[in-house]
């Protein structure tokens, strides 16, 4: 199964509410419009990575809400690094050592400076040459 944002973010509305998501919460946890809601969840419980359940009733006039549930498999899957969520990427972006990131924009920086002067020293002059023939080379011919 291919573990898109969308399916990201909605397994992740799920394990952000214990493992246990109401439709009306996974809506107010992620920015998934109603449809893709309903192809998470197809998706989802056909993989074998949530379980679907139903409210009671209650006391109010609205259908019972689809709830959806971790399964085992799902839990294993993000164990075994299947899929990554966000704030887990986030977290390892921000591994990275301060000391070697200033190093590397020393570095660039150096290159940059010399790429500017070998435009500057080099080329900048066969243009102004360059520019100046063509301007001879049309006068002539025009």
């Amino acid at each position: 199964m291919r573990f898109t944002p969308e399916t990201i973010a909605f397994i992740e509305a799920i394990d952000a509410n214990d493992g246990r998501a109401s439709m009306r919460e996974i809506r107010n946890r992620t920015d998934l419009t109603s449809g893709q809601r309903q192809h998470q969840f197809r998706k989802l419980e056909d993989a074998g990575y949530i379980e679907v359940e139903y409210t009671d009733w209650g006391s109010s006039s609205t259908a019972p809400m689809k709830v959806a549930v971790l399964t085992e498999e799902a839990v294993e899957a993000k164990k075994a690094g299947w899929y990554q969520s966000r704030a887990e990427k986030v977290r390892d972006r921000t591994n990275v050592d301060v000391a070697d990131l200033a190093v590397s924009v020393d570095e660039l920086e150096d290159r940059v400076e010399m790429t500017q002067t070998y435009v500057s020293e080099r080329l900048y002059d066969k243009l102004e040459a360059l520019e100046r023939r063509v301007d001879e080379l049309e006068a002539a011919s025009g």
